[in-house]
């Protein structure tokens, strides 16, 4: 049986397809990419500061997430995290919410879109504020943001 984390993260992976997806769907990529920095906000004030991104304050992460606690496992995460997103996306698909379209992409399905409007601020006030803008941002230049992302893992590490 699936934890509420779990699937409080599963739908936030189908709202993140839902604002990435362009007429070509979105790149599995990105959407992965998109999921661990709204998982991470440690890493995402370095990810905004390389994409130079002019997001409004309530945007950016503030001190109390970047120093939870949660955020001290950070590497072990990351060395788990494809363990866990994979079956999370099967599951979007076997459910017929995604679908993999060609070239590695993502889209949603007409259930999906339903299932999305429906699910309105799931993904919390926080995650709900910083989506749209993410994914607005990271869509006008898919290069730059995951070169960013990468700037941001290496300072981490």
């Amino acid at each position: 049986m699936r934890s509420s984390r779990e699937k409080q993260r599963e739908a936030r992976l189908l709202l993140i397809v839902a604002a990435l997806a362009q007429d070509d769907g979105a790149q599995a990529v990105d959407v992965f990419a998109m999921d661990f920095l709204l998982q991470h906000p440690s890493l995402l004030a370095p990810y905004l500061r390389g994409t130079k991104a002019d997001l409004p304050p309530d945007a950016v992460p503030g001190a109390a997430e970047t120093e939870s606690s949660e955020e001290a496992l950070l590497r072990w995460k990351r060395s788990v995290g494809g363990r866990t997103l994979a079956p999370m996306v099967g599951r979007l698909i076997a459910r017929g919410l995604i679908c993999r379209v060609p070239t590695g992409r993502f889209a949603l399905t007409s259930r999906g879109v339903e299932v999305v409007a429906d699910l309105g601020g799931a993904g919390g006030p926080i995650d709900g504020e910083r989506l749209p803008r993410l994914a607005a941002h990271a869509s006008r230049n898919p290069v730059a943001s995951r070169q960013a992302l990468l700037a941001a893992l290496e300072d981490a590490a």
